[in-house]
């Protein structure tokens, strides 16, 4: 048996509403299912409540000793090379 982590040809777009560190990622999931996510982020920069912490994490595993403002860095340079589609500074009205 052969099992695709990709989805064949399903070209659906899928919006993520958040952009802090689940938002994120699972946008890196969606896009390594071969889906197209939409980052809507409402602030201008993304990372969520980790743009609020100034305190050292030791917690995140591999990036030991960097605050969450240098994580939101890391993880917002991540999704940019990453090639993904945010919209900044933007909310949700509807569906």
């Amino acid at each position: 048996m052969i099992i695709s982590n990709k989805l064949e040809d399903s070209h659906k777009t899928v919006a993520v509403i958040g952009g802090g560190p689940a938002g994120m990622s699972c946008s890196l999931w969606l896009k390594q299912l071969g889906l197209f996510p939409i980052l809507i982020e409402k602030n201008q920069k993304l990372g969520g409540l980790q743009q609020a912490s100034h305190f050292q994490n030791v917690w995140y595993l591999g990036l030991s000793g960097h605050t969450g403002y240098e994580l939101a860095d890391i993880f917002q340079q991540h999704m940019v090379a990453e090639n993904l589609t945010i919209l900044f500074a933007s909310q949700l009205k509807g569906i």
